[in-house]
This record gives C-alpha cells, structure tokens and sequence, in this order.
C-alpha cells in the first residue's frame, strides 16, 4: 500500500491504519463487532444457531434481522417494531435504505403472496444445477420416494 501524496516516512517505516479500508480482510469483521453491538444494546438476542441472526420479542410483536456482512433482511409483525428499529439506528447515526421488494436475498429466490404474509424461500438454480450435476439414476435421494418438491405459482394456496 501506498502512501498519500505529501506524507512524510521512510522507505522501512511501518504505519499504523487508524480506520478499517473496505477491501482489506479484517473490514468485513470489524464491520460485523461493530454492528454486533448495536442489536444488543437496542435489546435483540442473538440466535446461538446461527450468530448473524437476531431475535427481538415486546409487546409490539417479534422482529427478526438477519446479518451478512452490509445487507440485512428484517422480518416482523408490526409496523410499530420497524419504526422503533429506524429510530433506534438513526440516534446512532447509522443510515438505511429500504428495499421493500425484495425478490433475492443472499442467492435465494423470494416469493410473497399478494398481503404478503406468507414467503417462499428458495434456490431453483441451485437445483438446477445439482440435478445435472447427479442426473445418474443410479444414486439414492433422502426424500420421500416419487414426491417432487416444486415452486409454487401464482394462486397456489401454499401462498394464500
């Protein structure tokens, strides 16, 4: 790495970075100790199955957040919680933007129903993919025998 123009050091000078650069290795954990605390403070749980899962459970309702690295997916059941949530990041000068929707989060494919309380989540490339890579007939499948599993379409009462 180089230095700024102007600055003054030696040719075997070691310089110390006072900030995390985005692109280094250690940004994306530092970024992470830095949010970590936040949920905690505002009063989440941390799920011990999966720590960039945070639970948040009043008499608003429940609120789920779900971490990887800058994106976050939230689920909750009250309007109520989302604004507590904004307001709680805004007082500590943490801005978002909203993508309210959303049809791919992480590699996974997002459906909704029209009232958009109930969600499929899936991978169908992924599938796609597994199932050329092992079209031999000849391997066993965990599963039940002859069920196919399917994405559901439009008017599909799993989505109702």
């Amino acid at each position: 790495m180089n230095c700024s123009p102007g600055m003054v050091h030696q040719t075997d000078e070691c310089l110390l970075l006072l900030k995390i650069l985005c692109g280094l290795i250690q940004a994306v954990r530092h970024h992470f100790d830095f949010f970590l605390k936040i949920p905690i403070e505002i009063g989440f749980k941390q799920s011990h199955a999966d720590p960039c899962l945070f639970l948040f459970k009043n008499d608003m309702g429940t609120m789920l957040v779900i971490v990887c690295v800058d994106d976050f997916g939230l689920a909750y059941s009250s309007h109520a919680l989302i604004e507590f949530l904004f307001n709680q990041l805004k007082k500590r000068n943490i801005n978002c933007t909203v993508e309210h929707d959303i049809t791919d989060y992480l590699s996974c494919e997002i459906l909704f129903n029209k009232s958009r309380t109930k969600t499929w989540l899936g991978q169908p490339h992924l599938i796609k993919k597994l199932r050329t890579l092992f079209a031999d007939k000849n391997h066993a499948t965990p599963g039940t025998p002859g069920q196919t599993i399917s994405r559901p379409k439009e008017g599909d009462p799993a989505l109702m």
